[in-house]
């Protein structure tokens, strides 16, 4: 009897304490689940982003992007830098290519860039309402989880991926091996390192312009010949980083040269800038534009002309770069140099447009014409390749 009493007791105390404790177990429960809908893309815990954000909840049923859904088994790239949007994806393009081929999603580990901004939430589409996107919803299951690295060795990744983007058989071939080896595994971790890919560009194009690419509505009605809306134009200046590069040496690094950008917005203007035409605009995404970047700017006014009334220019400095990213990439024509944040640009930019590329470039823009969007070389520019900036396929 002694020993049922003590029992009962000790349970009651327990019952008691729990009673107790339930509500703040409750609270703390809900908060946790906010916490991972919001981190895991929740459509509803999204918030606009930057100065082109447009909330989802603002668009009617017609306009609104239907929810994104992640059915795929999780792919998570584990990477650790701090670089900007165009440089971090050269360390995760091999894992995209990868994920894509094992059927899983990719997202990339938390990461925030040295200019402030999350470059993990931006690749891992979870912007919600940045240009008509919904957040793509991530969830990782971590009952089999698998490392790709125990299938894919780092001494044969590269070889491995350049081949299954060059649609080689053997690449092929090989890669369904793997696939079948990884069947039972339920997430993929990949942690490898020394990733760092230059290319590939188009290889991954597909897959940025469904991530992080604009909703249709955001994109520019496709043009008439001969137009009947103002060309719009981009120009990529890199000035941020690079302003002291233009002082020392007089030419800019990751840009095109003031004197082409001059040239090629000089014929822009002659063809389609001219009295009775639809004119041009022209924005200059110059980030961290200063004094010194206002002496930059003066030689692209082109003031000097008759014509300069029927031509617009205005600079693209938010202080956002995401929004600036994508108010550079949404023209019809876009005159950038080789740095990997113009590089994006062109990969979000409107199909059937014109992108003019700077020297020592042509590496990275290699094949990026899939989504039918044209790149001339500045080498083999000439004022009639202006006429590729007609399209009039507005798909994306």
């Amino acid at each position: 009897m002694p020993l049922e009493k003590t029992t009962l007791s000790a349970h009651s105390k327990a019952r008691a304490q729990w009673n107790r404790m339930r509500p703040l177990l409750i609270i703390t429960g809900g908060v946790l689940l906010v916490v991972c809908l919001h981190y895991l893309g929740n459509p509803k815990m999204g918030r606009p982003f930057g100065a082109l954000s447009v909330a989802s909840e603002d668009l009617s049923p017609v306009e609104r992007e239907p929810e994104r859904t992640a059915v795929k088994r999780a792919y998570l790239r584990s990477w650790n830098g701090a670089e900007g949007l165009g440089s971090y994806l050269q360390h995760f393009k091999q894992s995209i290519v990868l994920a894509e081929a094992l059927d899983s999603e990719h997202f990339v580990s938390f990461a925030k860039s040295e200019h402030g901004y999350s470059t993990s939430e931006f690749w891992n589409g979870q912007l919600s309402g940045a240009v008509g996107r919904r957040p793509l919803p991530l969830a990782m299951d971590g009952n089999r989880l698998c490392r790709i690295g125990d299938y894919v060795p780092h001494e044969t990744r590269a070889g491995l991926v350049h081949g299954l983007c060059g649609g080689r058989p053997s690449a092929l071939s090989e890669m369904a091996d793997v696939k079948a080896r990884m069947a039972h595994c339920k997430s993929i971790v990949d942690t490898d390192q020394a990733e760092l890919e230059e290319g590939l560009n188009g290889c991954i194009a597909g897959w940025v312009r469904a991530r992080v690419g604009p909703a249709r509505q955001f994109v520019l009605p496709p043009l008439s010949d001969p137009p009947t809306r103002p060309i719009t134009v981009g120009v990529h200046v890199r000035w941020g980083d690079m302003a002291a590069s233009l002082n020392r040496t007089g030419a800019f690094y990751g840009s095109m040269g003031i004197t082409d950008i001059v040239r090629i917005l000089r014929d822009i203007r002659a063809r389609w800038g001219v009295v009775g035409g639809a004119g041009v605009q022209v924005k200059i995404a110059m980030q961290n534009s200063t004094n010194a970047g206002g002496g930059v700017l003066s030689q692209l006014r082109l003031d000097d002309t008759d014509a300069g009334a029927w031509t617009t220019l205005e600079v693209v400095d938010s202080g956002d770069p995401i929004a600036d990213l994508y108010a550079l990439s949404n023209n019809d024509i876009l005159l950038v140099g080789g740095s990997s944040y113009a590089l994006t640009a062109h990969l979000l930019a409107p199909p059937g447009g014109l992108t003019i590329a700077g020297h020592n470039s042509m590496h990275k823009f290699a094949n990026t014409t899939g989504f039918g969007r044209h790149v001339v070389p500045l080498a083999q520019y000439s004022p009639d390749s202006l006429r590729l900036a007609l399209r009039s396929d507005s798909t994306i």
